[in-house]
């Protein structure tokens, strides 16, 4: 047999070149497989889709159940319980949230679905949107959905983000920051900048922008920065001036 005249450094290039190569192909199967829905449907909304005024909560991943959500919910509830013609609802994505590399293209598609249908409900005035971390995914789709199919009487779309996550794909972390709130008539995020959740720690170009890792309250706070800002919101923010293009209380 003939004595082989590959040297160890050419067999260590080679397997480095087959190592990059699987490396990369890896990255853009990943890549692809975070942007691809697969299957998703729009859970339906359960209020009266005619009311003229819609509080809609949207939470995150694995937060179905997040204990600062559903005190937002109850808080809002008061507020507007003896409002005629204003709803609030929290709106359940789950499991479709729980996918983290799926979860931007799951909520486009949602939010996209739910917008349709809201538009299409001419009874429906004013949106008011409020979404913490992988819930700021539905609220664009939703709201240029809403605008697309709606007609008169126009609709008035209110954005509230609590700590959003704006990461698409695996690489881009200023996708949000840049594109979200750009449909909303106002738009509002309230972040931080002390935890370890991706792209949530940057104000957005279409939004006015809080930054309350330092706020009151925050160092008595034990549930996590990612959550704060909802807490944050619940006890210094949550009210029910829905907004209509000009800024004017309704």
């Amino acid at each position: 047999m003939a004595p082989s005249l590959e040297t160890p450094g050419g067999s260590w290039r080679r397997t480095a070149r087959s190592a990059g190569l699987v490396l990369v192909g890896f990255v853009v199967l990943l890549e692809a497989y975070s942007r691809w829905p697969s299957g998703v449907a729009a859970p339906p909304i359960e209020p009266d889709p005619d009311t003229p005024a819609l509080i809609l909560i949207v939470h995150g991943s694995f937060g179905r159940d997040e204990p600062d959500l559903l005190a937002l919910e109850r808080r809002l509830r008061e507020l507007t319980a003896n409002e005629k013609g204003m709803a609030v609802h929290r709106y359940v994505w789950s499991p479709y949230s729980d996918n983290i590399l799926r979860a931007a293209a799951r909520g486009a598609r949602i939010g996209a679905s739910l917008g349709q249908l809201l538009g299409q409900r001419h009874g429906v005035r004013q949106l008011h949107l409020i979404a913490h971390s992988a819930g700021a995914y539905l609220l664009e789709p939703l709201c240029q959905a809403a605008r697309r199919v709606r007609g008169d009487p126009p609709l008035s779309v209110r954005m509230t983000f609590l700590d959003p996550i704006g990461l698409r794909g695996i690489w881009d972390r200023g996708y949000g920051a840049r594109h979200f709130g750009r449909c909303a008539d106002l738009a509002e995020v309230y972040y931080n900048t002390d935890d370890p959740a991706p792209a949530t720690d940057r104000p957005f170009l279409h939004a006015s922008n809080f930054d309350v890792t330092l706020a009151d309250g925050r160092t008595r706070y034990v549930y996590g920065g990612h959550r704060w800002p909802i807490r944050y919101y619940v006890d210094h923010v949550a009210r029910t001036d829905l907004l209509d293009p000009s800024g004017a209380q309704r």
